[in-house]
């Protein structure tokens, strides 16, 4: 097989889409990657502002328990208008990780970006210093604690459940 070396090559890379919520509303929602631009994903539906951020920290264990992530953010007026009420009031961080086409705009289409990853924890710290903020974001899944918020398997979530371990299939 011959590979064209003068074929058009096409450019991909990796951006973070952020969004805060508080109570069941998104707050805020952030991009990282298109800088000085205002992006709409889903069908025009969610909006994603510039803001300079950092994500950083995952990993998923075998046992199925994630790990703490942060977000490393500019010590500015927009970041500090709401980082603190976020740590008070443990908000909820929903991180998109996406493959991007860097030569696309404005609205992103399906064409356009494939999503690597999604992250969501609760915001359960953070440190200030004169040019940057961190916040620690903890997973909201507890492997050990069967803990996936606050929610039980119960006969009217799933229907039937068995009373024995002598489960067969028919």
């Amino acid at each position: 097989m011959a590979i064209d070396i003068n074929e058009e090559k096409q450019s991909l890379s990796i951006g973070h889409f952020l969004s805060l919520t508080s109570e069941g509303e998104t707050q805020y929602r952030y991009q990282n990657f298109y800088i000085g631009e205002t992006i709409y994903l889903n069908n025009n539906t969610e909006w994603y502002f510039f803001l300079p951020f950092g994500f950083s920290g995952v990993t998923v264990n075998m046992d199925g328990a994630g790990t703490d992530a942060s977000l490393l953010l500019p010590n500015n007026a927009i970041s500090r208008n709401w980082a603190d009420q976020a740590v008070k009031e443990r908000w909820i961080a929903n991180v998109k990780v996406l493959l991007l086409n860097p030569d696309s705009t404005g609205t992103i289409g399906a064409d356009n970006f494939g999503q690597l990853a999604e992250y969501y924890g609760q915001i359960a710290s953070g440190a200030w210093g004169d040019t940057n903020l961190s916040l620690n974001i903890n997973t909201i899944l507890d492997s050990v604690g069967a803990d996936f918020p606050q929610r039980r398997l119960t006969q009217e979530l799933v229907g039937n459940l068995p009373t024995s371990s002598s489960v067969r299939l028919q």
